[in-house]
């Protein structure tokens, strides 16, 4: 019996490993979600590293582009 206690509390013990290291894998994972959210905010439509962050195709990306271009000649015209 007492090799089978033994081995119980090892098997217990590296269930409770195995649980710790999938909570904190799952905080690190949400962290980096979390941080790639707050960086893609800051970005513009029409720019390249906003089109690779919302996985845009090359032609949604260069409408966006020749959009925000126009709108950047007619705010200028404006002014």
């Amino acid at each position: 019996m007492k090799l089978l206690e033994k081995l119980q509390k090892k098997k217990t013990k590296m269930q409770e490993q195995i649980h710790r290291g999938r909570v904190k894998t799952e905080q690190i994972r949400a962290k980096k979600l979390r941080k790639r959210k707050e960086r893609t905010k800051s970005l513009e439509p029409g720019t390249i590293r906003y089109g690779l962050a919302n996985r845009q195709d090359v032609g949604g990306l260069m409408h966006d582009a020749l959009e925000r271009r126009r709108n950047k000649r007619k705010d200028d015209k404006k002014h």
